[in-house]
């Protein structure tokens, strides 16, 4: 076929025996008639996408090249004249704007034809396109994208002008290909989790705006090199009510399907009771910790509560916040104010029921910007008359906010510090408790000379230490066993002298524990040490002078721990972590309790993160994703570096 010999055929499928007087433009995948001549699709190439053939696109450049300086002066001479006839007049700086802005997405745009006469589209293999297509679903899966993104007409544009001949796959293909990455994913967190003696877990539920219901759970774990690192697992539909039964069933089956039975220390979740029950009925679960953040906002809300002058202030505040975010002229009136009174323009904060926090934030930027929001309050040009009565708060709401203000923070502090992410935190809580109860709500109940407002401060931290002391179990009981922030706090350096326990007692309870433990442990190592090979003393003197036991370096634990008691405390802002990594040989026995449980997290936040990710992709207008394609998405997204790593994308 001498037609076949055309240039054009690079840029064209067909005609076919099926179809032989069509051929398909794989640039625009238009077809056009073909009736044994070239020069119609030859056309369809010049004019609609600025292709010729080799020899021409070299004399264009060329020509290109001698005009680009003579249609430069054009365009400035013409700009010139646009502005001398517009210099007078109240518009003439916009329509200068304007005409610039059109001349310079002109010249922005007029390059572009230039590129594409340049040659052909390169072609496009099949490993390319291939990889090109995995590239689509890591940036789908990582950026939280739809996947019918690639059904979007400018998304479909976006892919011509970066790669002519790619051919963009539907959303049902990409869904088949971001389920395989689903796989691989799966696959490569598998492999991590089988090289992790121990995990810790932490779970919780939520419910979509499509009503279905949701559970997620997320592991934890310490690993050789003694770095935290979590993977989330699971974000499953489940069906049914939310009985203990039910969630005890669900957690067994996901930790069965990851292969976590037997080495799992711990599940942390929130204190709702149907939770609390399920963890219980889990046999092979260590410890069933509740989040302490939760715990947390339970003693603040609960002393809240108690102060009703202070949230009827906060209810006053909460109104004036919403007129604010619902208004833009009090919002610009509201930035200029600050501006005047050269304070920081900020947004405020709005409370939110679930977040005691947000109560916090949102006095904090109210305060911070008390005379900017009265100004702006009282200013008709801003704010109605009737709605300044309804909003304008009084001198003492004001000073309501301003004194609960310093014994809020060290709670907002704690609940940061706690919810910390890839950091030692079960070590932290009853330390953070105590400085909490010894530092900061400290009350002399001596003192009477007090105002209104300062009595109702006391009677808040009087009630927070209460709440605190009992949800945190603080005081001393001969009766309870050690707890798992008991254990953590011995085997973290920084604390390990116990001094935030109530009684010496108590202390020695909780080291008696460790003791049975590392007893434990040693007999372990001892079995494993029979089924091995003895070791070898590295030395005559080696021989000499070591018991068998410390051949080869090795020391019983009653030394070890003997040893660790020693040891003197760190300073808090040190890594835990990084201690343990440069004595793990000298106390081996102790070093695999440390890593065991300290990776316990002493909060459920990372599974309330898992959610987050769900809310954003159940926005309103996905509300109809299936289950499981939300569970795929959130696990991607969650494990994202992974995925990126599989696709070379890091």
């Amino acid at each position: 076929m001498e037609a076949k010999s055309s240039w054009v055929w690079a840029h064209f499928h067909g005609p076919t025996e099926e179809d032989p007087q069509h051929a398909e433009c794989k640039v625009c995948r238009k077809k056009l008639g073909y009736k044994g001549s070239p020069s119609a699709l030859n056309k369809h190439l010049h004019n609609l996408h600025g292709l010729k053939p080799a020899s021409e696109t070299q004399t264009a450049n060329r020509e290109e090249a001698e005009e680009s300086g003579e249609a430069e002066d054009d365009v400035e001479g013409e700009q010139s004249g646009e502005a001398d006839r517009h210099l007078a007049g109240p518009s003439s700086c916009d329509n200068r704007r304007s005409r610039s802005r059109s001349s310079s997405s002109n010249r922005s745009v007029s390059p572009a034809p230039k590129r594409a006469r340049a040659g052909p589209p390169r072609p496009l293999t099949n490993e390319r396109q291939e990889a090109v297509t995995q590239a689509i679903a890591g940036l789908i899966a990582a950026c939280q994208l739809p996947i019918s993104v690639v059904d979007r007409e400018g998304f479909i544009g976006f892919m011509k002008v970066l790669e002519p001949a790619y051919k963009v796959p539907c959303a049902s293909t990409m869904r088949t290909r971001l389920r395989d990455l689903y796989g691989l994913v799966q696959e490569r967190v598998q492999a991590s989790l089988s090289g992790l003696e121990y995990v810790s877990l932490t779970t919780d539920c939520w419910t979509s705006r499509a009503l279905d219901a949701y559970i997620s759970l997320t592991a934890h774990a310490i690993t050789k090199a003694w770095k935290m690192t979590q993977y989330t697992l699971c974000t499953e539909g489940m069906e049914g009510s939310h009985t203990a039964d039910n969630l005890a069933t669900s957690l067994v089956e996901m930790c069965n399907a990851w292969d976590l039975e037997g080495r799992t220390t711990s599940i942390t979740r929130d204190n709702a009771s149907n939770i609390v029950n399920a963890v219980g009925l889990i046999d092979f679960v260590e410890f069933n910790v509740s989040c302490a953040a939760h715990l947390l906002q339970l003693c603040v809300n609960d002393a809240l509560n108690k102060n009703s002058v202070f949230m009827a202030a906060c209810k006053k505040a909460k109104k004036v916040v919403a007129h604010f975010h619902h208004s833009t002229k009090a919002t610009e009136a509201l930035q200029a104010a600050q501006k005047t009174a050269g304070l920081k323009e900020c947004k405020l904060v709005q409370s939110c029921a679930t977040r005691w926090d947000s109560t916090y934030f949102m006095c904090q930027s109210l305060t911070e910007s008390r005379t900017a929001v009265s100004a702006v309050l009282s200013d008709r040009a801003a704010t109605s008359a009737k709605q300044s009565r309804a909003l304008q708060m009084s001198t003492g709401e004001w000073d309501e906010l301003e004194a609960m203000l310093p014994v809020l923070k060290p709670l907002q502090v704690a609940t940061t510090v706690l919810c910390a992410d890839n950091k030692v935190t079960i070590s932290t809580v009853r330390p953070v408790v105590r400085a909490l109860l010894d530092v900061h709500f400290r009350h002399d109940e001596t003192d009477l000379l007090l105002d209104e407002c300062e009595e109702r401060v006391r009677d808040f931290k009087v009630e927070v230490s209460t709440q605190l002391r009992k949800r945190f179990e603080m005081d001393a009981a001969v009766e309870r066993p050690v707890h798992i922030h008991q254990l953590g706090t011995f085997l973290d350096p920084r604390y390990k002298d116990l001094r935030a326990e109530p009684t010496p007692e108590e202390a020695e309870k909780i080291r008696g524990t460790i003791k049975e433990k590392l007893q434990t442990q040693a007999a372990v190592s001892a079995d494993l040490d029979v089924e091995g090979s003895a070791p070898v003393p590295s030395s005559g003197l080696d021989f000499l002078f070591c018991g068998p036991a410390e051949v080869g370096g090795q020391r019983t634990w009653e030394a070890e721990y003997s040893e660790y008691l020693a040891e003197p405390e760190i300073g808090h802002n040190q890594c835990p972590l990084a201690w343990w990594k440069s004595r793990e040989k000298r106390y081996p026995t102790i070093a695999q309790l440390a890593r065991r449980y300290l990776a316990v997290p002493a909060t459920s936040a990372s599974s309330e993160r898992d959610f987050s990710t769900a809310g954003y992709t159940v926005r309103p207008h996905r509300a109809s994703l299936l289950p499981e394609n939300v569970s795929m998405l959130v696990f991607l997204y969650q494990n994202r570096n992974i995925l990126l790593s599989i696709l070379g994308m890091r």
